[in-house]
């Protein structure tokens, strides 16, 4: 799906990027366009860097400039997590990362291999990551994300043999390798989201408090971090209105999370990750689990049984990552929310399905209840996309999907605060007023107020 470069991106001081937005066209390619954007970028301290671009398609070629970047910042952190530093079966100052092989990775060196290695030791031990809502994926290199990545598993009690190791350590390769360098949906953001899902259920205690399995946990956490793969920077409607291969294949129904969904489930059965996760923890099941939280009540399912569960568990919380399914999600939300502020008792009522699509799809859109600085960051991503999938709809003699003016100056800038004001107010509010309800928490309520207000003051 990804094998069609469409225009490379490259300047003096980075090396080339290859930006493919246009894998699923019928024969059609389009420019990818990159507009800067001055504010809010300018006031959230962006720099910008111009970039020469080369369509490598034979369709012509075009000058444009890259998306501004947040300057990475580094910072000395000692504060642990809370609920982390729990002792495991699996010692990690004895197993080591192994090189992958290239059918699994084709770019990973034993440098790479090492930093991340060393990544993941940091982390389980808090001296990488103690911003908890307030993590910011610049602030970290490419391979501490994927030590990052490999950590949430390992900190939940996930990972409790060598092999198993090797195993995730492969699959979160894959799945970096396999997202598009595309503004907003890209390996950073599902790094993100994975960060986000694993926060609700430890931090803010929805394992405790719904009694989530290891089994129910490692499936969200990988359906978390498998949720964009291969998209494309354009949404659904854009691949069924130029009746893209992947609509058709679909049919039209949850394109890209259908199409995520094939992927994963393809890249889980190549690795036997599922059966060979089942095996470890089925040998280390009376051993001291990682996490507290998560619970490793006994269970009479069949591996196969067990196999089918979590697969079920990835399927549904993906394709309700489907921004089509989110007001249904939200009155499911209200609904079950208000039922357990009277009767604490239903809350083991709720379908694990619908309950840990709630919490994938509030990880997904949890920009607005993070930090300002982080709700600036993302959503100027998005918008950025959005910019890009109307001017490839404009090139395709398409109505543009998004009400933004293509040329930077004062009205664009009062379209993106609309943006994102009716984000806050439409969407997330709504979503992370009842989600709190539903956990028991009042961690999102400050940071929808203060990032409500700076929109309506843009």
């Amino acid at each position: 799906f990804t094998s069609t470069p469409v225009v490379i991106l490259s300047d003096k001081s980075s090396p080339t990027a290859i930006y493919s937005t246009a894998n699923y066209f019928n024969g059609i390619v389009p420019f990818s366009v990159h507009y800067p954007l001055n504010s809010p970028l300018e006031k959230a301290n962006y720099r910008r860097k111009s970039w020469k671009v080369r369509d490598v398609s034979g369709n012509g070629g075009k000058q444009t400039f890259s998306p501004s970047k947040l300057p990475v910042r580094r910072k000395s952190e000692s504060q642990v997590l809370s609920g982390l530093n729990w002792g495991a079966k699996l010692s990690l100052s004895r197993a080591t990362l192994e090189l992958p092989p290239k059918s699994v990775s084709g770019i990973a060196t034993m440098k790479d291999v090492e930093e991340v290695s060393a990544a993941l030791r940091k982390f389980v031990v808090g001296q990488l990551v103690s911003n908890g809502i307030g993590f910011l994926v610049t602030d970290y290199t490419r391979n501490e994300l994927l030590g990052i990545s490999i950590g949430l598993f390992y900190n939940l009690g996930l990972i409790t043999s060598e092999s198993l190791l090797q195993k995730i350590f492969h699959f979160v390769l894959i799945m970096s390798e396999n997202y598009s360098i595309v503004p907003y949906h890209s390996f950073s953001h599902a790094v993100d989201v994975t960060f986000m899902t694993y926060l609700m259920l430890t931090e803010l205690k929805a394992a405790e408090r719904f009694s989530i399995s290891k089994n129910e946990a490692f499936a969200v956490l990988v359906a978390s971090l498998g949720h964009d793969v291969l998209h494309p920077g354009t949404n659904n409607q854009f691949q069924m209105n130029t009746k893209a291969t992947v609509a058709i294949n679909f049919s039209n129904q949850s394109v890209l999370e259908n199409q995520s969904i094939e992927f994963l489930l393809k890249t889980l059965e190549s690795l036997n990750l599922v059966e060979k996760y089942l095996e470890s923890i089925n040998a280390t099941r009376s051993s001291t689990q990682r996490h507290p939280s998560i619970s490793t009540r006994p269970s009479n399912q069949l591996p196969s049984e067990k196999k089918k569960h979590i697969t079920n568990i990835i399927q549904s919380t993906i394709l309700h990552t489907d921004m089509a399914f989110h007001f249904q999600l939200l009155d499911e939300l209200k609904s079950y929310g208000s039922s357990i502020s009277s009767h604490d008792s239903l809350k083991k009522e709720i379908p694990k399905n619908t309950l840990l699509s709630f919490i994938l799809h509030g990880a997904d859109i949890s920009n607005g209840v993070r930090p300002l600085h982080i709700c600036i960051y993302w959503s100027s991503l998005i918008t950025r996309e959005f910019i890009n999938q109307n001017q490839m709809e404009l090139a395709l003699n398409l109505d543009p999907s998004f009400a933004i003016n293509q040329d930077p100056g004062p009205k664009q800038d009062l379209q993106i605060a609309q943006l994102g004001l009716d984000f806050n107010e439409i969407i997330a509010k709504p979503y992370f007023t009842a989600l709190g309800k539903l956990l028991g928490t009042d961690t999102f309520e400050e940071h929808i107020a203060k990032n409500g207000e700076y929109w309506k003051n843009e």
